[in-house]
């Protein structure tokens, strides 16, 4: 007994050091960001606002062709529009205000996340997600350029948590992806699972809300942007690049051919055998991920393997993207609850690190060419064991197989 409190001591200590040093990394981390903001993204939605309100285009298809990775706006028009209302506080002010909102978000997401993940806050599964929480460098790099992914990962967070409240949050669920999906077009795949779960209300209300916000855009900016954006800009998106800041398959397959650290990031990578290894893979993805899922599965299992596989199949997938790994992080974390093993535990580490520590910057000084997608990797771990978790009968027992009528077998 008196050796088995000692270990419980001592992981606590452990614990609590490793809370402190992540606090301290990650205000150091802050204040890199507040000493020295680039807010270069943001400043061209900004931009695009401006173009909005003064009745002008604010996508350049020339830009486009030319340089597509370059700093142009290739968002849905909503995005803009909504912008367009806050610009009289200043562009500068605007991005410091959408920073505080964006750290205020990232508490509330990590009390949301311990609500879905039913973690108790004075546990080690709590402790290691608060320390991801602080030492995650997509993170840091979202809050570095004021991206969005704080936004989304709410988003996501909260659509997880209405997945796992019964049929009287399927409309919150339906609402809350349709609200990624109008900003980041890729959400849109999580209404495939919700179709195969015959989650109709959901369905619905993504529906509903994507014409909601098309119809307020259009309302502001007439329907030719609309227009403009799906047959126009959308096709563009789908080329991605070498660069190593884009870990997702594609960038994954083109670095076999192309020096990452070299090519041209604005530009296009095309390499027709790696485009063929690419669509390969992400048919494999999509059938392994979806066979998984048309079984009886918990709700959140959408999320712990849908989220990994949309950031590996997405043409780009820059590494600020990977900031919604958290939410597969603590759901992952809560199957180890009842079970700890190394055969669990050991994966799921080395994921952790792969995605929590670096970005391109450090890959650039990585000298071996396989190592410069170490983060590709870390994304195909996330999704690895989402599939294994899902398959496990422990996923089943997660929730009441109850909540959600269509989920049972």
């Amino acid at each position: 007994m008196r050796d088995m409190a000692a270990a419980r001591r001592f992981k606590a200590v452990g614990l609590i050091i490793a809370l402190l040093l992540a606090a301290l990394w990650f205000a150091w981390q802050l204040y890199g960001v507040f000493e020295f903001p680039d807010f270069t993204d943001f400043h061209v939605v900004c931009a695009a606002a401006q173009a909005i309100a003064g009745g002008h285009d604010p996508y350049d298809i020339k830009g486009l062709l030319s340089t597509p990775f370059a700093a142009h706006y290739k968002y849905p028009p909503f995005l803009a529009v909504v912008m367009s209302y806050c610009l009289f506080a200043g562009q500068r002010t605007l991005a410091w205000t959408f920073v505080g909102i964006s750290l205020l978000l990232y508490g509330l997401t990590f009390i949301l996340m311990l609500q879905v993940a039913k973690l108790r806050l004075l546990t080690w599964p709590a402790a290691v997600l608060a320390i991801g929480f602080m030492v995650w460098q997509p993170s840091i790099d979202t809050l570095s350029g004021a991206q969005q992914e704080f936004v989304l990962l709410f988003l996501f967070t909260a659509a997880c948590w209405a997945a796992t409240r019964g049929e009287r949050a399927e409309i919150l669920l339906g609402a809350a992806i349709a609200s990624c999906a109008i900003v980041k077009v890729y959400p849109a795949l999580m209404m495939a699972d919700f179709a195969l779960r015959r989650w109709a209300k959901s369905v619905a209300a993504f529906l509903a809300f994507i014409c909601l916000y098309t119809i307020l855009a259009a309302l502001k900016c007439g329907w030719a942007l609309q227009v403009e954006f799906w047959l126009r800009i959308f096709p563009i998106l789908r080329g991605g690049t070498a660069a190593d800041e884009n870990q997702s398959l594609l960038g994954f397959f083109d670095r076999f051919y192309v020096n990452g650290v070299t090519v041209d990031e604005t530009l296009f990578t095309s390499v027709p055998t790696a485009t063929l290894l690419y669509h390969i893979a992400c048919a494999i993805i999509l059938i392994a991920s979806f066979a998984v899922l048309t079984r009886a599965s918990a709700p959140r299992d959408a999320f712990k393997i849908l989220l990994p596989a949309m950031l590996l199949m997405a043409p780009t997938s820059w590494i600020h993207y990977e900031e919604l790994m958290l939410l597969p992080l603590g759901l992952l974390l809560a199957d180890l609850r009842a079970r700890v093993s190394v055969r669990q535990c050991l994966p799921l580490l080395v994921g952790f690190l792969l995605i929590a520590c670096g970005n391109e910057v450090t890959i650039m000084n990585v000298p071996w060419t396989l190592a410069h997608s170490y983060k590709t990797y870390g994304l195909l771990i996330f999704w690895l064991m989402g599939l294994s978790s899902a398959l496990c009968r422990g996923s089943l027992s997660f929730e009441r197989r109850s909540a959600l009528p269509t989920t049972s077998a």
